[in-house]
């Protein structure tokens, strides 16, 4: 039950970390392209990539770690309150259930995880080129109005990233 309620609370907070990375990063893109000219003329397209790209992964990061740590907390109770409850002998053998069990998992999840990585690949690669684009032709872009045309591509192609993030982790 305790290893049920884990994986469920390890899943619910990667899809939360990442619909709120998804959510935060489109925003963050969106007001970067957003700031006059003579801003994105000295900040250059590639401190303006990195600070979409890096610093949004540390504010998620960041997030994921608050649930991770509330996660951990809430599982050693409820394992500290099995051991007490159980006896040793029943302890030990739901351990090696428990590993028994993860080692299947992972084997059963090998081609998921690749496809995984293979849709973070691709998404990321797309999501470099409409920074670039956006960044490198940011005069256009302030006076064509096009940029809710780039963030739109840019949240098309970050929520899977995300997304693939998230699943990865659990």
């Amino acid at each position: 039950v305790v290893n049920l309620l884990k994986t469920f609370n390890i899943w619910l907070q990667n899809t939360l970390a990442a619909k709120v990375g998804a959510d935060i990063s489109g925003d963050f893109y969106n007001s970067s392209l957003g700031h006059d000219y003579l801003f994105s003329v000295e900040s250059g397209s590639s401190q303006l990539m990195y600070r979409v790209t890096y610093d949004m992964n540390v504010c998620i990061s960041s997030t994921l770690a608050l649930f991770s740590l509330s996660l951990s907390i809430f599982s050693i109770l409820f394992i500290l309150t099995g051991i007490l409850i159980y006896d040793f002998h029943l302890t030990v053998v739901i351990s090696f259930l428990t590993i028994g069990f993860y080692l299947l998992v992972e084997r059963l999840l090998r081609e998921r995880i690749i496809h995984l990585g293979e849709v973070r690949s691709n998404h990321t690669s797309e999501l470099i080129k409409v920074m670039r684009e956006s960044y490198s032709n940011i005069f256009d872009v302030i006076l064509t109005g096009s940029r809710e045309h780039f963030t739109s591509i840019f949240r098309y192609n970050d929520s899977p990233v995300r997304a693939a993030n998230a699943q990865s982790n659990v």
